[in-house]
């Protein structure tokens, strides 16, 4: 199954020992392929270099957390220009998981949320992910 994390839900998986990281360990474990575009490394990283969220983690863990990742994750090349919801920094998040033929995209972020569906890709909360891949 391929998956889409937002960034809020990476940047929860990274420092908090919660829902997101469970979901992020079970995505592993059962061999899901997360999808990530460049748009969204890049906003990871840039989020995790804020003084609020340094106070949590290291660079030297950032940097090895997204190591870690790498070789289960595909990066896309994001061609769509979305202009679906009103925040346009969530749109780079919506094309990568549309381009990226994502069944899932993950968020916290109530904008994507609203939608529910976008095309062939359904937005869920973190807890919704948990269910549907314990079933």
């Amino acid at each position: 199954m391929r998956i889409v994390l937002d960034t809020n839900v990476l940047v929860s998986a990274l420092i908090l020992d919660g829902k997101p990281r469970a979901l992020l360990n079970i995505i592993i474990t059962k061999n899901h392929k997360m999808i990530f575009s460049r748009k969204i490394v890049e906003e990871f990283v840039e989020v995790t270099s804020e003084p609020r969220i340094q106070k949590y983690v290291t660079k030297q863990e950032v940097v090895r957390f997204l190591h870690d990742l790498a070789p289960l994750s595909k990066i896309v090349p994001v061609r769509s220009k979305l202009k679906v919801v009103r925040d346009p920094h969530d749109n780079p998040i919506l094309a990568t998981a549309y381009d990226g033929h994502a069944r899932y995209l993950v968020t916290g972020d109530e904008d994507l949320l609203t939608l529910g569906k976008f095309r062939k890709v359904k937005i869920v909360k973190v807890s919704d992910m948990l269910k549907i891949l314990e079933q």
